[in-house]
């Protein structure tokens, strides 16, 4: 009897070995780990040591480089702002702390000039931030699509202006147009030209100049025209005064 106990007992725990083995045993917090589960665990420790390695040879080498390239470059660059504070004067460096501010008529004759030399109808207005004398310029041009790039470029560029164009946005003219005037004829010449708008932020302009709210426009094909027919009518009065002289 006892041999068959000892037998059983052997038999039992043979086959715990084997289920712990091949499937592991969980009862509560104790575990015990199959062999697959031990070989993806190892498997997952060299990993993590391999790519630990990786980040130490390898990424942290490079970040570190990275960190030194950086402040050599600032390094150069605070020198060459010594070296030109040294040779500068306390006006000069005043002057270029200072923000730029503007007068209207300036950034009138600026902005209606370019309009003009590209022939585009512009209006636009300023409206205040509310904060040290910033304004926020709003544009509306109508014109041909070159002439507007142009516009933009031309503002964009200029050293004295320092517009940073914002919300730029265009659509064809003819189609608001069309829906406030039904003739064909003017219908048909509107959707030869488009409409932009966009804005221009945080520009400093003297208060004294400025009366709230600020909109300014300017038609240009409207003037042209009303030269044009001017010029027509003078050529029609000096036909007529040389027929009758003759």
């Amino acid at each position: 009897m006892k041999n068959i106990l000892i037998s059983v007992i052997s038999i039992l725990l043979t086959v715990i070995i084997i289920i712990c083995m091949f499937r592991g045993i969980s009862i509560g917090q104790f575990k015990i780990l199959s062999i697959p589960e031990i070989k993806l665990s190892s498997m997952k420790l060299d990993s993590e040591i391999e790519e630990l390695n990786n980040l130490k040879n390898a990424t942290y080498k490079k970040k570190l480089n990275d960190l030194q390239s950086s402040i050599k470059n600032l390094t150069s660059a605070k020198q060459s702002y010594l070296d030109l504070a040294s040779i500068s004067t306390d006006t000069e460096i005043q002057q270029a702390n200072q923000e730029q501010t503007y007068a209207m008529e300036f950034l009138w004759n600026k902005v209606g000039t370019y309009a003009t030399n590209q022939g585009l109808a512009l209006t636009w207005n300023v409206v205040s931030t509310g904060v040290n004398n910033k304004y926020t310029l709003n544009f509306t041009i109508t014109g041909s699509y070159i002439g507007i790039i142009n516009y933009i470029y031309s503002l964009e560029n200029d050293s004295e202006l320092a517009f940073r164009i914002e919300n730029f946005k265009i659509v064809s003219a003819g189609a608001a147009s069309s829906n406030s005037n039904s003739n064909s004829n003017s219908s048909t010449q509107d959707n030869t030209k488009v409409t932009a708008t966009f804005t221009v932020s945080n520009i400093g302009i003297k208060e004294e100049t400025v009366t709230s709210p600020t909109t300014s426009s300017s038609n240009t094909n409207n003037t042209n025209k009303n030269e044009n027919k001017e010029k027509t009518q003078d050529n029609t009065t000096d036909n007529a005064n040389q027929e009758s002289n003759s």
